[in-house]
């Protein structure tokens, strides 16, 4: 058993960064998929709107929770923190135009049901915001 144990660990060590992203992503999809389908079942609001309010929503999340858990980020400065939250914001906004092109295209000419084309978008935002996160808003500083 402790062995189990001593090779789960060596495994979070190595793969820490990626285990702790897919936990975080989890969790801010599940909040973002929840508020639009609460809002657009719900509330009865229209889907443009829900998916922009919960997307918001998530990306506010996705800040603190890839700062502090995932990338583990610890700006010198208050200005080096300003930095880093305007391109976080700037990123998260870009994939915030794609998730609603493609919620676009998806419900409205391709007549997907909202909720399952929330999943299928959040799907390729995920992995486009790792990718942003990883290269441009969180990267390693050179010392």
């Amino acid at each position: 058993m402790i062995n189990i144990i001593e090779k789960g660990k060596e495994i979070y060590k190595k793969y820490r960064e990626g285990i702790t992203y897919l936990i975080a992503g989890g969790m801010a999809t599940v909040l973002n998929i929840g508020v639009f389908a609460l809002l657009t079942y719900g509330f009865k609001i229209d889907y443009e709107i829900s998916n922009i309010i919960a997307i918001i929503v998530a990306i506010l999340f996705q800040y603190i929770s890839n700062k502090f858990f995932v990338f583990k980020s610890k700006g010198n400065t208050n200005q080096e923190n300003v930095k880093e939250f305007v391109s976080f914001i700037s990123c998260r906004l870009v994939t915030m135009v794609m998730d609603q092109g493609m919620m676009k295209i998806g419900v409205d000419i391709l007549k997907i049901n909202e909720l399952f084309m929330k999943i299928l978008v959040n799907i390729i935002v995920i992995i486009v915001n790792y990718i942003f996160s990883k290269l441009i808003v969180f990267k390693k500083k050179k010392n």
